[in-house]
């Protein structure tokens, strides 16, 4: 008697009321190829035609259905029922690249100490139009508790698992209605899973208004700070971690109301935001030019235009409760970032030349490019910012705004790229920016010391917020970065680092 082949890879789909997509979910699984799957269907109490669809798609795909119970008792049953040695979560609503099982089953098989690979994913509207690709592996590009956790780059149906790390750890959390995918990364990684990137798409999310993300905005708060509560009341959550839960829920706080406001909910924001300003070290002119870019950032991901982000000014001011002087005093550098900054950092450079040259906001020097520069560079999430950065600056350089002396402030600006990418944990990304930073000007014989110092400290300043971490690092840089001194009443005393520095020696050249 031939003994049953077990799947390699097993495909869990909970569905509720998916009628209009879930065939498009299964064509993208046998589009894959891959010999060794089985496809799981829970439907969990829809009333449309689902399970109908389902039933007459026929082969290869086993139909389990249940009273509705939500996602996570729906993956947790498909869970059970699924006998391979890989397990992919597909949302109905969504599909599959091709190639995904190949790539993503390869590089478990080469690396038996993962537990997960993750991967990108491409973003299309509710016909099935593709309008933009993420690739989260700019900003997070070590996935460990830390990231996970600060910047939660979450696409379940993005990643394939080991079906032993899903079983050991329980499955996901039944309590959780929304954000169990997120609970159930972060209890992994606690555990000690350990995941890779594949760097490229390998799954398209479909926006629409029918998704449980969108339709059920409240709830999805309510659950995001349900997540916080669980992970850091986790007594096996490690001490450095634990340390950061101010940064973790001023960050988390702050996706919130943002994703209030792109789902049309900005009235209720303010609540969140105020609970965010209670979390934060920044102060009110700091935390407005943040949730600027944070908002914007979080908008291009979406293909939103970053520019609807001003609507949310008011509510910013209101929340800091920042009086109208300090307003007047970051407004500009407000408009300058959405304005111009933004095409840069999203790689829209032709664009981001032309506003360079045509905004009213841009203060033609290098030295006020600096002053403009140097928050957005620090703090904000925009990739890996270093190429941004130069061509900003070479096309200020072309238009004659920028002289010699001012290498100077492009030294500075690459030493705050190197403290960020640090807190990130890339180390090469780092590395690369402080030896530009060197090479533009920084004194070359305090390298070395530099260079040990964030050895050293770069695990741990996993459990410090981003601003000690940037403080620190800033104190010990400080005797090789340049000061940069601006007579501009608009710009805000810089931090730390903007004390009385010597200046660099000047090469012979």
């Amino acid at each position: 008697m031939l003994q049953e082949r077990t799947p390699k890879v097993s495909v869990v789909i909970p569905t509720y009321n998916s009628a209009d997509f879930i065939t498009c979910a299964l064509d993208s699984i046998d589009a894959q190829e891959y010999p060794d799957v089985e496809i799981i269907v829970v439907d969990d109490g829809s009333t449309d035609d689902t399970k109908g669809i389902v039933e007459r798609y026929g082969h290869n795909i086993r139909l389990v259905s249940q009273a509705n119970a939500g996602p996570a008792v729906a993956r947790n049953r498909g869970l059970r029922e699924a006998s391979g040695k890989y397990v992919a979560m597909l949302d109905a609503d969504d599909w599959f690249l091709p190639t995904k099982f190949h790539k993503q089953v390869a590089l478990l098989e080469d690396n038996t100490q993962l537990g997960a690979v993750h991967s990108g994913w491409m973003l299309a509207d509710a016909s099935g139009r593709e309008f933009g690709t993420v690739e989260p592996w700019h900003v997070s590009p070590k996935l460990n508790v830390k990231t996970w956790l600060a910047y939660q780059p979450v696409r379940l149906g993005s990643l394939l698992f080991r079906r032993e790390w899903l079983t050991k750890v329980g499955g996901f959390d039944k309590e959780m209605r929304q954000s169990e995918d997120t609970e159930l990364l972060l209890r992994l990684a606690v555990e000690g899973c350990k995941f890779e990137w594949l760097k490229e798409p390998t799954l398209c999310y479909r926006h629409h208004s029918g998704s449980m993300v969108r339709s059920r905005v409240s709830e999805q708060a309510a659950s995001m700070q349900m997540l916080l509560n669980k992970v850091f009341a986790n007594p096996r959550l490690p001490s450095s971690v634990r340390h950061c839960e101010s940064s973790v829920r001023y960050y988390s706080t702050t996706w919130i109301a943002w994703h209030l406001f792109q789902t049309g909910h900005g009235d209720a924001t303010e609540d969140y935001l105020e609970s965010a300003a209670r979390h934060s070290s920044f102060t009110k002119s700091q935390m407005i030019q943040d949730w600027t870019a944070q908002f914007a950032f979080w908008h291009s991901t979406e293909g939103k235009d970053p520019d609807q982000v001003r609507a949310m000014w008011p509510k910013f001011r209101h929340a800091t409760q920042a009086t109208a002087a300090e307003w007047q005093r970051i407004e500009n550098n407000l408009n300058w970032c959405l304005d111009v900054w933004t095409h840069y950092a999203q790689k829209n450079y032709e664009q981001g030349a032309t506003k360079l040259q045509t905004s009213p906001y841009t203060r033609s020097s290098g030295r006020g490019l600096y002053s403009q520069l140097h928050f957005y560079v620090t703090f904000t999430p925009w990739l890996d910012g270093l190429e941004a950065v130069e061509r900003l600056w070479s096309d200020a350089t072309a238009l004659g705004w920028v002289t010699n002396a001012d290498q100077l402030c492009l030294a500075r600006l690459y030493a705050r790229l190197a403290c960020r990418l640090l807190w990130c944990s890339n180390l090469k990304g780092a590395s690369i920016a402080m030896m530009r930073a060197v090479k533009t000007g920084a004194m070359p014989r305090d390298w070395p010391a530099w260079k040990r110092t964030a050895e050293r400290d770069s695990g741990n300043t996993r459990g410090r917020t981003r601003q000690q971490c940037n403080d620190e690092l800033g104190h010990r840089t400080r005797k090789f970065v340049p000061q940069v001194v601006t007579t501009d009443p608009s710009v805000e005393a810089d931090d730390a680092t903007s004390q009385s520095l010597p200046r660099p020696r000047r090469n012979a050249a």
